[in-house]
């Protein structure tokens, strides 16, 4: 786990990505996605894990644990699989300069170099690779010389399997500032899209004690992913094989993305403080 820090000068708007599931999920809203991103240079992106539609843990142990043919069959993959990783990145990549960093999902591929499909995509796109937990520190500045840190803590699934229910979702994302200390926290993998504020106060460190309020920003990212795929028929003469969603009577995912709108704040006799606009679009 390594911090990464960037600078931004002014308000933005952060946007995750998770679950994209490239390429069983839905194309055109990726597309749609990097559109949104296109359209204001003040955007940037934190994709949130399972990029691509690719084994679960299982599946890559099973694959590990395949030695008869070491050669020919995992070579064969691996070039299979590159080519998805490959598409997706030529979808990405005009939005790469707004990409703060990828993280590892609980989906992905792992050649056999031992290097996975979304450390081979950030390679292609240029962006930082983060692993499991990314943690950013923002250094936000305005005209006037004000300036703060902001902090933002993810994860793709907060270590949880997800939440069926909407109260068991956001539970697991609260649990986190348990652990971390951090201004937004931003939680993956369930494919729900929920936004919402907390408030916490404090005291001042110098002067006169005063008590002082902190907004915090909790997110649950959504995904691209149908939960149930509309055919046209069930074939009679050939498996049919639903996706997991479906399998288990899911929700239907309400697909797409939250946006976070991040300004700087200055009050007259009061400590410089972010303010959020929080965001979940119709992506439909």
């Amino acid at each position: 786990m390594k911090p990464l820090a960037y600078e931004v000068e002014g308000d933005f708007t952060l946007i995750p990505a998770c679950c994209l599931h490239y390429p069983e999920g839905e194309t055109s809203l990726i597309e749609k996605f990097v559109q949104r991103v296109q359209s204001d240079p003040k955007v940037r992106v934190i994709l949130m894990g399972d990029m691509l539609d690719q084994d679960r843990t299982h599946r890559r142990k099973y694959r590990r644990g395949y030695i008869e043919d070491e050669n020919s069959v995992a070579s064969h993959d691996d070039r299979h699989n590159r080519r998805d990783v490959e598409q997706l990145a030529s979808i990405l990549y005009p939005i790469s300069d707004q990409i703060w960093g990828v993280l590892q999902g609980n989906h992905y591929y792992q050649y056999t170099s031992g290097v996975t499909s979304d450390q081979y995509l950030c390679e292609l796109l240029g962006v930082p690779y983060c692993g499991p937990v990314g943690v950013f520190r923002i250094g936000v500045s305005v005209s006037g010389g004000s300036s703060r840190n902001l902090k933002i803590w993810c994860h793709h699934s907060g270590g949880s399997t997800g939440g069926r229910t909407l109260g068991g979702s956001v539970n697991a994302l609260l649990r986190q500032e348990n652990s971390w200390d951090m201004d937004i926290y931003l939680i993956g993998h369930d494919h729900r899209r929920v936004c919402w504020r907390e408030s916490t106060l404090g005291v001042s460190d110098r002067g006169e004690p005063a008590i002082y309020e902190r907004t915090k920003v909790f997110a649950r990212v959504g995904a691209f992913l149908k939960t149930y795929k509309h055919e046209a028929c069930i074939p009679k003469k050939s498996i049919h094989i639903p996706g997991y969603g479906e399998k288990a009577a899911f929700r239907p995912a309400d697909l797409g993305w939250v946006e976070i709108g991040v300004k700087l704040k200055r009050s007259y006799g009061a400590p410089t403080r972010f303010a959020y606009d929080l965001l979940v679009p119709d992506c439909q």
